[in-house]
C-alpha cells in the first residue's frame, strides 16, 4: 500500500502520465451489436470497442459504476435455418460491471461467474470478423 502511494507521489511529483488502465488490446467499432434489457423491448446497440475483459456501449443509459447487467452479443453476420429464418451467426450471454459512464455510452468490465463464460466470449470474438486491433498509448 505504501508503494502505490509513493508512486503516486512520484508521478506527481514530476509530472508523469498515468499507465493505460486497461488489460487488453481492443478493437475498435466491431461488427456486433449489443442487446440489454432496460424495462422496454431490447434494441440492438452499438460497440465502440471491445476486448476480452470489457466494452464500451454506445447508449443513452446513464448507469451508475457499479451497475451489474447481463449483455448479449451478437455478431452482425447471419446464418440461415432449415425453416427460412435467419439467426446471428454468432451470440454470447456475458454479465458485466458499469465502471464508468462516457457522454455518449457507458464502459463495462465482463464479471465471469466461472472459466466456462469467459471461454465462451473467447470464441464469440474469434468468430468475430477481425476489426484493426488498436492500443491506446498515454500522451
Amino acid at each position: 500500500m505504501l508503494g502505490g502511494a509513493i508512486g503516486k507521489v512520484k508521478g506527481w511529483l514530476f509530472h508523469q502520465e498515468p499507465e493505460e488502465p486497461r488489460r487488453a488490446l481492443r478493437s475498435q467499432e466491431p461488427e456486433i451489436l449489443v442487446h440489454y434489457w432496460d424495462g422496454s423491448a431490447p434494441e440492438g446497440r452499438h460497440l465502440r470497442d471491445i476486448s476480452e475483459t470489457g466494452a464500451y456501449i454506445y447508449t443513452k443509459e446513464s448507469w451508475y459504476p457499479g451497475t451489474i447487467v447481463r449483455l448479449i452479443l451478437q455478431g452482425y453476420q447471419k446464418k440461415s435455418l432449415e425453416d427460412g429464418t435467419t439467426v446471428p451467426a454468432a451470440s454470447a450471454c456475458v454479465p458485466a460491471r458499469v465502471v464508468r459512464q462516457g457522454v455518449d455510452g457507458v464502459a463495462v468490465e465482463f464479471a465471469f461467474r466461472n472459466k466456462e463464460e469467459e471461454e465462451t466470449l473467447r470464441k464469440f470474438l474469434a468468430a468475430i470478423p477481425a476489426q484493426p486491433v488498436q492500443t491506446v498509448s498515454p500522451k
